[in-house]
């Protein structure tokens, strides 16, 4: 897959599907997180990203073939099978919360999934948005939609190209806590994980740190000195709340370079991995 070239949007437009999204991709985590064995990591509730359709792709579901997926510019929930073909899709705009739950219970349960171990419990917190109250979900504007599935696209493919690098990477998931797309490296193991020293890295489709898109890497443990940390060719340093570094949506579309997004991307991620291992 080739890079998709980023617009240049108003943060309150793109942060507004943002809003939209996060709520929804709650359900088909639901569905990945209810259907498999408890797991104190909530690995059951990431979803992948299926790189052939643009979608957002839940683990599959107990032992069965079936998946559901999250058309981020389509934006319709979709029953899909292990070949990834649709079954049959919700469309989202102008419909509840709760519709699209009780659709999604409806037709697992035809699929002979069991309705009553679906529930709508999270094991974490998210933004209290309008559409968790009964607000129908809305989307206003599909080019800003549609441009956060190229942010994830992207996302994924410079993940890939990580993976390929680094000795020992995880799987490239996306998490429905925080909406972001990542994978771990590991640089030293530890029998205690908090122990382990390791980078996390990825896209974050924005939150309360960044109200747009942004990437970020950050190492684990944090180091104890801040101080004289080395410059970096682009994005900055992010000291508040949490540790790494951040190359920003607006520091990607209006590059003073010039440079092609994707090397800007490139250089921030390898530049920076660099120093954080320094760091660690």
């Amino acid at each position: 897959m080739e890079w998709k070239k980023l617009a240049d949007f108003s943060k309150e437009t793109i942060a507004e599907a943002r809003k939209q999204l996060h709520q929804a991709v709650q359900l088909p985590a639901i569905a990945g997180r209810c259907l498999n064995l408890k797991d104190p990591g909530d690995t059951f509730a990431a979803l992948s990203w299926d790189k052939n359709n643009n979608r957002l792709t839940s683990q599959s579901l107990g032992e069965s073939e079936f998946h559901i997926a999250l058309d981020i510019s389509g934006f319709q929930l979709v029953i899909i099978t292990e070949n990834m073909e649709p079954v049959i899709s919700f469309y989202l705009d102008s419909k509840t919360y709760n519709e699209a739950f009780n659709w999604l219970r409806e037709n697992l349960n035809q699929l002979s999934f069991g309705s009553n171990k679906l529930n709508k419990n999270l094991p974490y917190q998210i933004p209290e948005y309008p559409t968790a109250k009964g607000e129908p979900f809305r989307q206003n504007n599909y080019p800003a939609f549609k441009e956060l599935e190229n942010y994830y696209s992207n996302a994924n493919l410079i993940l890939e190209n990580i993976t390929k690098k680094e000795k020992e990477v995880s799987q490239i998931h996306c998490w429905p806590h925080h909406f972001d797309i990542a994978a771990l490296i590991t640089i030293e193991k530890n029998a205690e994980q908090e122990k382990s020293k390791t980078i996390g890295l990825g896209l974050s489709p924005g939150d309360e740190s960044y109200n747009e898109p942004y990437f970020y890497i950050s190492p684990w443990p944090y180091p104890e000195n801040k101080d004289n940390l080395p410059k970096l060719n682009y994005g900055h340093w992010h000291t508040q709340g949490w540790f790494g570094v951040v190359l920003t949506a607006n520091e990607i579309v209006r590059p003073v370079s010039k440079s092609p997004q994707k090397k800007i991307v490139e250089n921030f991620i390898d530049f920076g991995i660099g120093n954080l291992k320094k760091l660690l």
